[in-house]
């Protein structure tokens, strides 16, 4: 078992990592869909992105998510796990709406902050690109992800996709704060 000391000094390291990656966090303004008629809409109707037209935006995930990302060098075929995580970090649950497909998808999407560092056309807009074969892997209740990658390092935006809802493995999702189980 942790000791009180050790928990606590723990908990000072993350937060002391969160506020860091705050400080110098670099944000998208805003960026544009790619995907020839696509939409993205928010569950929760608090924003729309639809193919063909710039958009700003609409929300960052909290800046423990981006400190995972960024720091512990993820592999990014380990990033089909980390839905929850980004949920309890500020992505949003979506549906997208994709050419050749009758029903919209199930999605969660995140923006994430870039390190100040980043550069490129990436770290200046966001380019949301659906592919054919993550929306084709989207099947059968399986969770796709697709994400844009800037500097070779960072991520800079995430979607998770499904046929089915996408949801919490458990009735135990991660805490608000830290991102991790209970």
């Amino acid at each position: 078992m942790i000791s009180k000391t050790i928990y606590r000094l723990l908990i000072l390291v993350v937060i002391a990592l969160s506020l860091s990656s705050c400080m110098s966090a670099k944000r998208v303004p805003g960026g544009f869909l790619a995907t020839p008629d696509a939409k993205i809409t928010a569950e929760d109707g608090s924003f729309e992105i639809i193919s063909g037209q710039t958009f700003q935006t609409p929300f960052y995930t909290h800046s423990f998510f981006e400190v995972a990302l960024h720091s512990a060098k993820l592999n990014h075929k380990d990033l089909v796990n980390y839905y929850e995580r980004a949920l309890a970090s500020g992505a949003k649950k979506v549906t997208v709406k994709v050419p050749n497909r009758s029903q919209p998808l199930y999605g969660i999407l995140a923006f994430v902050l870039l390190p100040s560092n980043a550069s490129g056309p990436g770290a200046r807009s966001y380019q949301l690109s659906i592919p054919d074969n993550y929306i084709n892997a989207a099947s059968g209740g399986r969770i796709s992800v697709v994400y844009e990658v800037v500097n070779n390092d960072y991520i800079s935006w995430i979607l998770w996709l499904s046929d089915l809802p996408i949801i919490a493995s458990d009735n135990n999702p991660p805490d608000q704060e830290s991102g991790t189980k209970k």
